[in-house]
């Protein structure tokens, strides 16, 4: 039991470096980011990598008491050639994407949005809590002001 709680420290360390932020303290936030990054990596073999951000940089209202936004970033280095094709695969994939995105959010009291991003792209999808449940925001254009429920189509 020691061996396997200590193996999940150092996996979730891997994930987020020597500090896990401050939503994925409980055990079950933990789980739900190594099963995100297990999915997507068992349904391609992709670099995944995560980035908490302040959800205020973003948006000006949303749910109360949720602060974290979770970038979910698909590819990077190591690179492989086929790597912007298979995060194509992971943004074409919105039921997956939500799915996922609701094992956070259910699982992350402090995470309110999750946008999964193709490296060096700009290219992203973002999902969160609207009207209570876990939803596909709506792509809007660059330039526009962003409301709770919508995302810039490219970043």
């Amino acid at each position: 039991m020691k061996q396997s709680i200590t193996v999940l420290f150092c996996s979730i360390s891997l994930l987020f470096g020597s500090q896990l932020p401050s939503f994925a303290q409980s055990n079950s936030c933990r789980n739900a980011v190594i099963n995100v990054r297990t999915t997507i990596q068992n349904r391609r073999n992709i670099v995944v990598n995560f980035e908490v951000r302040d959800v205020r940089e973003r948006w000006r209202a949303f749910p109360s008491g949720r602060l974290a936004h979770l970038v979910v970033k698909l590819g990077g280095y190591p690179f492989h050639p086929r790597q912007f094709e298979w995060a194509d695969d992971i943004l074409n994939s919105p039921q997956m994407l939500n799915s996922l995105s609701h094992q956070i959010i259910s699982n992350c009291g402090d995470v309110s949005a999750v946008t999964y991003a193709k490296y060096r792209t700009g290219l992203s999808r973002t999902f969160g809590i609207v009207n209570g449940s876990v939803r596909q925001f709506q792509c809007i254009d660059p330039g526009n002001v962003l409301r709770w429920g919508q995302h810039m189509c490219s970043v």
